[in-house]
């Protein structure tokens, strides 16, 4: 089966994945793109599907962006959350760069 996206998801090493902060919980962020992303969240958190979720995300890179979205579906102890507002593709292509350079030898799982 073809998935064709329209835009590229990044998965993060663990080493480097970023953290986003929100009002009452912090996830890591283990795939992100500039509509989407998923979070490995604690069990203790309560998020499910329609819930709206919004906070700031410092990149592996530096940077920091603000993330605004809701969760589409929960799948284990991760979430998948579809952006309204996150980060730009000049985020995207800087974070690309600094993985590739720190990890030239990461590959992105299939």
């Amino acid at each position: 089966m073809n998935q064709k996206r329209e835009h590229f998801r990044l998965r993060y090493p663990l080493l480097v994945r970023p953290r986003l902060r929100m009002a009452s919980a912090t996830a890591t962020v283990t795939e992100l793109s500039e509509r989407g992303m998923r979070l490995s969240v604690a069990k203790l958190v309560e998020l499910t599907a329609d819930v709206l979720v919004a906070g700031s995300m410092k990149l592996a890179s530096g940077g920091e962006c603000e993330i605004r979205g809701k969760v589409i579906r929960v799948d284990g102890d991760e979430i998948i959350v579809s952006l309204s507002e996150g980060p730009s593709y000049k985020d995207m292509i800087t974070e690309q760069r600094h993985i590739a350079q720190k990890f030239p030898n990461w590959r992105h799982p299939i």
